[in-house]
């Protein structure tokens, strides 16, 4: 089940990005973000927006040259997410945060993946 999903959260991220925001995919270091990049054929960022390893992400972008813009943020498996947590590491980074939509994807009937969607307002870079 690791590998089934990707499309249509790659599909989602495509239909909810607004042009000139930057799309970044949070959770599981940088699986995510590698995952919506090869699906979706888009510029992808990763955790390394938010302050945290990222792996060749740290090299690949620069998030001081995202300051100012609005992201579309996709977060992957939210029930290992503390959410609590996260809301104070966004606090620090968008001047605002909200929720656009879940999607959960099944395979048959059976949950595999669920995504989260948010607008981030305002980016501020680490």
């Amino acid at each position: 089940t690791t590998l089934a999903g990707w499309e249509e959260g790659a599909a989602a991220s495509q239909r909810l990005a607004r042009p000139g925001e930057f799309v970044a995919g949070i959770g599981r270091k940088y699986r995510i973000a590698s995952e919506l990049a090869f699906y979706s054929g888009r510029e992808i960022h990763s955790e390394n927006i938010l302050g945290r390893d990222a792996l060749a992400y740290d090299d690949w972008s620069d998030p001081r040259a995202l300051a100012g813009r609005d992201a579309l943020l996709v977060y992957d498996d939210p029930v290992k997410l503390k959410w609590d947590q996260e809301a104070g590491t966004l606090a620090r980074h968008f001047d605002s945060v909200e929720e656009l939509e879940r999607l959960t994807v099944k395979r048959r009937g059976v949950e595999i993946r669920t995504y989260v969607f948010l607008r981030g307002r305002g980016y501020r870079a680490p």
